[in-house]
């Protein structure tokens, strides 16, 4: 790679950080060309230039977003870690996950038309057979009672990760954060009666 090509992938990391930083913070509709070019210290005609438009931008940022989670994921489904790890390793990035992200910008992304919706239901058609993967492995270790259904995890797993979303900054410190994960952990495995 030569020097120009160099500057070129140092500018659109920058653009593409400065662009998730603050689409995310502040949803992605009341950001503009302009915020976005101030926060990664380039011109507007540069972002014009390397990604066409504000849309293009942002599908080029969740895609980049949604690849890393996606091989986060595989990353944990396929490593060393016994089953309950992997568990609490999930709901751990899904909290920050929540944290990173403005309601706003969930609310957009979930509610797009287009390019970003195709995209979203495709890492969803991605994830949901390697989530099953998982859920079997439980079942197979023990860990996972096999009276429970795909289905039935799927929907009890689905409600509390997105019951995250809904109560974002319900952690006023580490601390709180930490000893949530403990609880949901302890909930999924032991439920309400706790350990026997």
């Amino acid at each position: 790679m030569n020097g120009f090509e160099k500057r070129k992938q140092l500018k659109m990391k920058q653009i593409e950080d400065a662009a998730f930083f603050l689409f995310t913070k502040y949803g992605a509709q009341k950001v503009n060309i302009q915020d976005i070019a101030k926060k990664a210290n380039v011109s507007q005609v540069t972002i014009y230039n390397y990604f066409g438009s504000k849309d293009d931008l942002l599908y080029t940022v969740f895609k980049n977003f949604m690849d890393r989670k996606m091989d986060q994921f595989i990353q944990l489904k396929n490593s060393s870690l016994d089953f309950k790890a992997k568990i609490e390793t999930l709901i751990q990035s899904k909290l920050e996950d929540t944290e990173t992200f403005c309601p706003e910008f969930i609310q957009e992304v979930l509610t797009q038309k287009g390019p970003i919706a195709e995209l979203f239901q495709t890492y969803t058609e991605r994830s949901v057979p390697l989530i099953h993967e998982l859920l079997e492995e439980g079942k197979e270790k023990g860990y996972v009672s096999t009276e429970l259904s795909l289905e039935t995890l799927m929907f009890f797993l689905n409600s509390i990760l997105s019951n995250f979303r809904m109560n974002k900054g319900m952690f006023s410190n580490e601390e709180t954060k930490r000893q949530f994960i403990k609880e949901t952990h302890h909930f999924i495995f032991y439920g309400l009666v706790g350990k026997q």
